[in-house]
C-alpha cells in the first residue's frame, strides 16, 4: 500500500516523490534529451490502464486526489514500521523452534485478534498461500491431529494439544528395510542403525573409572547383574532372542510390546501418549522387529523380552543416529 520503496536494498529512486510533470517541466526547461520505454503508453498493463484511464477519470470529481494518495502513502509507509514493530512483538510471544520446527501457541493466538495475520506471517517461508491460511485458522478450534499440508505437499501444519506444529513432510513414503546380518550398517528416512556383536565384559577396563565408554558401549559384569547404558539412542539386546534378518519399519496402530521392566504387553500408541510424545513426532518414530515380535521402539524403550540378563552370552548393540546428530558432527 506504500507503493514502491525509494530505497531497496541497493536500489535507489530518488526521483520517485516528483511527479511526471513537474520532470517533464524541467527536462524542456533545461533542453534535457530522455528516452521513454514504448510500453509506458500502452493500457495492456494494469499500472498503465490505472495511470493513463483511471487517475484522470478520478481528477474530474476529485481535483486533489493526487495529493491525498501521496499523503496517504507516507502514512502507510509510517503503517508499516508500527506494523513490523507489533510483528516482532507477538513474534516473540507466540512463535518458538523447538527441535527444528515452528511452534505456535493456540491460546496466544486465539486471544490476539489477529490470528490470519500472524499465521500469514509465520507461514509464508513455508509455501502457504492465502487461501491456506484460512484453512490453518480452523485449525484454532480444531481437535488435536487436524492439519493443512501447503500446496507443494512439502510442509504440514498439525494441531497438537496446545500448538500449532510446522513439520517438514518426509520426501520419501516410509517401507520396510531389512536387516540381514548382525554387523551392518543401516540407513532408513530417519538417520541410520549400526549394529555391532559384543561379547560380554569385553574391553573391561574402559569402565573401571565407574563411568561408560560411549563409544564402545562397554557391558561390565557387576555381582548378579549386567551394567548397561543409560541412553535411549542405544539398545542392547540379548542375541540368543534375535532371529534374523530382522526388519526395520515405521510402527502402525495396533502394534505393541512389552515395554522394558513391565510384563505386560502395552499398544505403541498408549505408550507414546503416556509419555507425551507430539503426534508430528510420532511420526518419525520406526520399530525394529524380530519374527513379528517389535524388539525396540527406536529411541524409546527395548521390549522387555529382548534384555540383557546375567545368563546372555551374547549382546547386539544397535545405535541410532538421527540425520540432526550426523550433521552436528560432521
Amino acid at each position: 500500500m506504500h507503493g514502491m520503496p525509494q530505497k531497496n536494498d541497493y536500489i535507489l529512486r530518488p526521483l520517485l516523490n516528483i511527479r511526471k510533470q513537474e520532470l517533464l517541466d524541467y527536462a524542456r526547461q533545461t533542453s534535457l534529451e530522455w528516452v521513454e520505454d514504448a510500453t509506458n503508453q500502452l493500457t495492456d498493463y494494469t499500472r498503465n490502464y490505472l495511470r493513463h484511464e483511471i487517475l484522470p477519470a478520478l481528477k474530474k470529481p476529485y481535483p486533489a486526489i493526487e495529493d491525498n494518495l501521496l499523503d496517504n502513502i507516507q502514512r502507510f509507509k509510517q503503517t508499516e514500521v508500527l506494523y513490523r514493530k507489533g510483528l516482532q512483538y507477538y513474534k516473540k510471544r507466540l512463535f518458538n523452534i523447538m527441535n527444528g520446527q515452528l511452534h505456535l501457541s493456540v491460546l496466544l493466538l486465539q486471544k490476539s485478534g489477529i490470528a490470519a495475520t500472524l499465521l500469514w506471517e509465520a507461514l509464508k517461508p513455508y509455501g502457504f498461500g492465502a487461501r491456506q491460511i484460512f484453512e490453518v485458522e480452523k485449525l484454532l478450534m480444531a481437535d488435536s491431529g487436524a492439519y493443512q499440508d501447503n500446496p507443494a505437499g512439502t510442509f504440514r501444519v498439525l494441531r497438537n494439544r496446545a500448538h500449532l506444529v510446522v513439520t517438514a513432510l518426509s520426501a520419501e513414503k516410509a517401507g520396510v528395510v531389512v536387516i540381514e546380518k548382525v554387523d551392518a550398517t543401516v540407513d532408513f528416512p530417519e538417520g541410520h542403525l549400526i549394529l555391532k556383536l559384543q561379547n560380554d565384559g569385553q574391553n573391561e577396563s574402559d569402565t573401571e573409572s565407574g563411568t561408560e565408554n560411549i563409544n564402545d558401549n562397554v557391558i561390565k559384569k557387576k555381582g548378579a547383574g549386567l551394567k548397561i547404558i543409560a541412553d535411549p539412542t542405544f539398545a542392547q539386546l540379548d542375541l540368543a532372542m534375535l532371529t534374523f534378518p530382522l526388519l526395520l519399519r515405521k510402527w502402525k496402530p495396533g502394534d505393541y510390546f512389552y515395554p522394558l521392566g513391565m510384563h505386560k504387553k502395552k499398544k505403541i500408541a498408549r505408550f507414546l501418549i503416556d509419555q507425551k510424545v507430539g503426534l508430528h513426532e510420532k511420526e518419525h518414530i520406526w520399530v525394529l522387529e524380530s519374527q513379528q515380535r517389535i524388539v525396540w521402539l527406536i529411541g524409546w524403550r527395548i521390549d522387555e523380552r529382548f534384555k540383557i540378563t546375567p545368563k546372555t552370552k551374547n549382546v547386539l548393540k544397535v545405535h541410532f543416529r538421527d540425520h540432526d546428530h550426523t550433521k552436528r558432527k560432521s
